[in-house]
């Protein structure tokens, strides 16, 4: 198998990693808009699927010894793919603090809160899309959209008690309103340090530096 299928063959195994954990978001995320049971979260299969990619990467490095630009790949795609992981990590997180949530909010949303998540997963989907098209533009869009998500984020801090007193919720419910609101600032986190890895393998330069 000539390198290029099997670069080709490693991106499928990251995209379907990547669609595997952006399901399992968004399904959290619907929980809480539609105040619906929260879902199970199976993390354990982000976590093979993360395996499998980490040691076909190794095997191609090792076997192949690629040069350039395919090289650049298997390392900005070894680096991402822990990202994904940790992405899968906070859908398990969220549908835990969402079924704890719910009893103490009383149908209560706080908009900041729902629209920094609803930042945080657009980062999410459009860093996947531009992995998938290797679209360097929209990783560099993404990125600056972190920002956006540190602003909601510090704002539904502030506002989750005002929430609190203003519908006499229990304290548990600045608990877990401030535990969601964490995972959904982490996941922002962790999308935009994927579109950093795709900036490097389109151009060979990683946080404004050039590597390779």
């Amino acid at each position: 198998m000539e390198i290029d299928e099997k670069l080709s063959k490693i991106s499928l195994d990251v995209l379907k990693m990547f669609e595997t954990t952006i399901r399992f978001l968004n399904e959290s995320l619907d929980s809480y808009i539609h105040s619906k049971e929260a879902p199970a979260i199976d993390d354990d299969r982000v976590d093979r699927l993360e395996r499998s990619v980490e040691k076909e990467c190794l095997i191609l490095v090792l076997k192949e010894r690629p040069f350039s630009k395919d090289l650049r790949k298997v390392t900005g795609i070894f680096k991402l793919v822990e990202d994904i992981e940790r992405l899968g990590d906070h859908a398990e997180d969220l549908s835990w603090t969402i079924a704890r949530l719910a009893p103490y909010s009383r149908g209560v949303e706080i908009p900041s809160l729902l629209q920094e998540a609803k930042v945080a997963m657009s980062m999410v989907e459009d860093s996947y899309r531009s992995f998938a098209k290797g679209d360097d533009p929209l990783s560099l869009e993404v990125i600056k959209r972190d920002d956006v998500v540190d602003g909601l984020y510090l704002k539904a801090l502030k506002e989750i008690p005002e929430f609190r007193d203003r519908y006499s919720l229990p304290d548990g419910f600045i608990l877990y309103a401030t535990l969601m609101a964490k995972y959904w600032e982490r996941v922002a986190d962790h999308a935009s340090n994927i579109a950093e890895w795709v900036d490097y393998i389109e151009t060979g330069c990683y946080k404004g530096e050039e590597i390779l």
